[in-house]
């Protein structure tokens, strides 16, 4: 166990607990649920604490409109009563977007009709005030006590995927299982992203944060699918011109030189010198098809067919690794 995570477990040990022992000691009627909505808010990330607070936020509330409606108002009861507001519950909820949180509201609902027939009314408004309160007391500590931005886990994973992308350019040969983890280590980015982006200001710097990581995780993944659609190229590419094949390599490796010094500092001789290189690389990449057309146009269509993709696909590589790299450096400025 790492001593982050000691410290987040006694925090969220030390938070739960005292919210227990209040609800004790005030004797909350239905203080269970205040100590459950501040445990689920206390998660590994800000991001994810909130979204888990307002997924159970949101969800008694759909459980508790349903309960209104379905028991309240229309003075339904027992078991047509628990499959309208129940349906009700799931319906509002998924109409809001919840992933999960239409649950909490179906147990609301269960509750209210088999527990608290008579008390409903009661047992509702305190559950609902109660997840509030400990929404609350979830999300002010995980502000005050040890916060784990996911937004600076992103950016920390973000650099690492790159220098991977990076690693991938510069292997002469295509390794397939290094493309399969890149791409499962970009559906983990993904995944992180929604947690980071619950814990932007809707400012403009943020906004123009969450464009910048879209931006990097899209021409990333780009460049996967362009080195993929590169693989089975390589070996027939050199039966017909070595030349080609080592200009659209040297193209590559430059490009990956390049992205290894995207996260240093902006105006570095070494930085300077990869998108040196990487120009050289494309304007040599330019000389050789030209060149290459004229000579298998009276030889071989297929040979020409063949290095007109390998050009094309080397090209969008070196596109997407420049965008990517642009994306990177607004990143660093916001």
């Amino acid at each position: 166990m790492t001593p982050l995570n000691l410290g987040l477990t006694l925090r969220n040990s030390c938070v739960v607990g005292l919210s227990a022992g209040v609800c004790s000691l005030l004797q909350l009627p239905e203080g269970l649920f205040l100590v459950l909505a501040a445990f689920m808010t206390l998660d590994d990330s800000l991001g994810k604490g909130e979204i888990a607070g307002r997924e159970r936020l949101v969800g008694t509330l759909c459980g508790s409109v349903a309960c209104l409606l379905i028991l309240g108002l229309g003075q339904w009861h027992g078991l047509p009563a628990a499959v309208l507001a129940m349906t009700l519950a799931r319906v509002l909820g998924l109409s809001l977007g919840l992933n999960s949180g239409f649950i909490v509201g179906g147990h609301v609902v269960a509750a209210s009709v088999a527990h608290h027939t008579s008390e409903w009314l009661s047992y509702v408004l305190f559950r609902t005030a109660e997840t509030l309160f400990g929404v609350l007391i979830g999300v002010v500590a995980a502000r005050q006590l040890i916060p784990v931005r996911a937004s600076n886990q992103l950016e920390q994973q973000l650099r690492q995927w790159n220098e991977n992308l990076a690693n991938l350019l510069l292997a002469p040969e295509i390794n397939p299982l290094s493309l399969q983890a890149s791409r499962e280590q970009r559906d983990d980015l993904l995944d992180l992203l929604r947690f980071a982006r619950e814990e932007l200001s809707p400012s403009a710097s943020g906004q123009q944060r969450q464009q910048c990581w879209g931006e990097i995780l899209f021409h990333g993944e780009a460049l996967l699918g362009f080195l993929r659609d590169l693989q089975p190229l390589l070996e027939p590419a050199q039966q017909y011109s070595k030349e080609l094949a080592i200009d659209c390599f040297q193209l590559r490796s430059s490009c990956g030189k390049r992205l290894l010094t995207s996260w240093g500092p902006k105006d570095s001789s070494e930085r300077a010198q990869a998108i040196q290189i990487q120009e050289q690389s494309l304007e040599r990449l330019q000389q050789q098809i030209q060149w290459l057309e004229k000579y298998l146009q009276q030889q071989d269509h297929n040979a020409l067919s063949l290095s007109a993709v390998l050009v094309q696909r080397s090209r969008q590589i070196n596109a997407h690794t420049t965008a990517l790299d642009q994306g990177i450096q607004k990143l660093k400025i916001v």
